[in-house]
């Protein structure tokens, strides 16, 4: 069975994609840091309240505020044809409007150094899209995944040995989603940070000495963009019908069966443990983990048999003689159908374009 290392080295390419999403991740982080510190700087200037602190500025307000520089900022350059203190003041005062922010070079270069860090986001992940492409897993299973895009899609691949897997729960224990179980009470925990969840461990000190300690038995950052991607199905449906995308409906599925157990229904015994009813949040968090292990399960599949390996059958479907359907081929039609609809679409539209125009010239002559 091959180490993470050895998978690396027999595969250039993923160790590659592994280097560039990193590389995007830690552009991604600095950019964002780099934004937050120009909201800052041009808060005062756009009516917010000094005394206000940045955290209550919402999300939605900071893309606003940070969306207003970027299209200043466009205005300026496009005056300007060698940058320099002379040429910014004449852009300026041409594109001077009610309520602009830019007013010294200064904060036009600290606009630049910004816009600088997203265009080299932007460009990684162009570059990883083109990465991606070729590669067996991405080719035939995780394109057509609603919510999947080529970032997270190279950091599924570039995470996780398929190879040292040989199980889906063995990817569920890598991510954090497997379950601990509860020495006080005796029940079933969701892996977390918790000091009780974590596992002896031993590392090397300066001195070459084995220490022994305790830590993280997943990959703390596999287990955030996992839930991310969480989210990403969480908003997935069909425009004209409503129906849920294939993970959402498994969502609902499970939370609609936590929802309607007894000691939700009747109220439970808040004093018992395994009696007590569970808040709306909890459940919310159990149905997100459960979607997530579903389509890790799936993954596992598909890819080990992409890999030419042997293929386990998920705990459901051999322990408790529950089916587990493969979805890679409807994601792939449902792809295909949706581009040959967008085909049929543009058609129409460039048809519809003709009709007008052709009566239009009908009409003028």
């Amino acid at each position: 069975m091959l180490t993470k290392d050895e998978y690396l080295e027999q595969r250039p390419m993923i160790r590659a994609l592994r280097t560039m999403y990193r590389s995007c991740e830690r552009t991604q982080k600095a950019r964002v840091a780099d934004g937050n510190s120009l909201v800052a700087n041009f808060k005062a200037k756009l009516g917010i309240e000094p005394g206000q602190r940045e955290d209550d500025i919402d999300d939605k307000e900071v893309k606003k505020i940070l969306k207003a520089l970027q299209v200043e900022y466009e205005l300026i350059s496009e005056k300007i044809a060698k940058i320099n203190t002379s040429n910014f003041e004449g852009a300026r005062a041409i594109t001077q409007k009610d309520g602009h922010c830019i007013d010294t070079f200064s904060e036009f270069l600290l606009v630049e150094n910004f816009v600088a860090l997203l265009a080299h986001e932007e460009a990684t992940e162009d570059r990883m899209a083109l990465m991606v492409q070729g590669i067996p897993i991405w080719d035939e299973f995780l394109q057509y995944v609603d919510g999947v895009g080529p970032k997270l899609g190279a950091m599924l691949i570039s995470e996780f040995n398929v190879h040292e897997a040989p199980y889906p729960s063995s990817f569920h224990k890598y991510a954090g989603f497997d379950v601990v179980k509860n020495e006080e009470t005796g029940q079933g925990e969701g892996r977390s940070r918790k000091k009780s969840h974590q596992v002896p461990k031993q590392y090397t000190d300066a001195d070459d000495n084995l220490v022994d300690t305790v830590g993280l038995s997943y990959n703390p950052k596999v287990k955030t963009k996992l839930y991310v991607l969480g989210e990403c199905m969480m908003k997935i449906k069909n425009r004209k019908t409503g129906v849920p995308g294939h993970y959402k409906a498994i969502y609902n599925g499970y939370k609609n069966r936590i929802e309607n157990l007894p000691r939700q229904q009747e109220g439970g015994d808040p004093s018992n443990p395994e009696l007590k009813p569970r808040p709306k949040s909890h459940i919310d968090m159990m149905s997100r983990r459960y979607m997530l292990k579903i389509f890790l399960t799936d993954l596992h599949m598909n890819w080990r048999e992409l890999e030419g390996l042997p293929v386990s059958v998920p705990y459901a479907q051999e322990k408790l003689g529950l089916e587990h359907k493969n979805p890679a081929c409807d994601f792939k039609q449902n792809a295909l159908k949706k581009a040959q609809q967008k085909k049929d679409d543009a058609k129409i539209k460039r048809d519809e374009k003709k009709r007008l125009n052709s009566e239009a010239t009908d009409t003028v002559d």
